[in-house]
């Protein structure tokens, strides 16, 4: 038996010779079931730039299938759900609108400087964010310090000789 070619987004294997492999990948199957692949990794704003100028699906919408899948040329999406992706499209580009500085400098540079001359300020109260641990944790004997509660102590004890090992 000869060698055998898979195609992973079929699930299938054939035999592997260019004319089974040219004829696999010009099928309507593999070019729907690629194309379906990727469409999950598209970005919301490419989406809805293809969609909305789409007309709905007759087909799609009455019997919840379509012979042409990913490739139809009509809509798959309700408008509820071209909705929700403007909704999305228009916060995702609100946010990052708020992560430009408005003296116009880049983060980087923000970044850079801070770590050049770091900001000290005074502070009266330190607030340390609190951890839920279950009481079977807090009662194990043998947990590694890694693994154990973080108090503010530890994080000021610098006594690195002894990490790993519980006294």
């Amino acid at each position: 038996m000869g060698k055998r070619y898979y195609c992973d987004y079929c699930d299938r294997h054939f035999k592997d010779d260019s004319e089974a492999r040219k004829k696999h990948l010009s099928s309507s199957q593999h070019i729907n079931k690629h194309s379906q692949y990727y469409q999950q990794f598209k970005e919301p704003e490419d989406i809805l730039k293809d969609e909305v100028c789409k007309i709905p699906c007759k087909k799609f919408f009455t019997s919840g299938e379509c012979a042409f899948g990913n490739n139809c040329k009509f809509s798959h999406y309700s408008s509820s759900e071209i909705q929700a992706l403007g909704k999305i499209v228009t916060w995702r580009s609100q946010t990052q609108c708020e992560i430009n500085v408005e003296d116009g400098r880049q983060a980087q540079d923000i970044i850079n400087e801070y770590f050049q001359h770091p900001v000290v300020t005074a502070c009266k109260e330190v607030i340390y964010p609190t951890w839920n641990v279950t009481s079977a944790l807090k009662t194990y004997e043998n947990m590694s310090p890694s693994l154990s509660l973080i108090s503010p102590e530890h994080i000021t004890d610098l006594n690195f000789e002894k990490w790993g090992f519980k006294e």
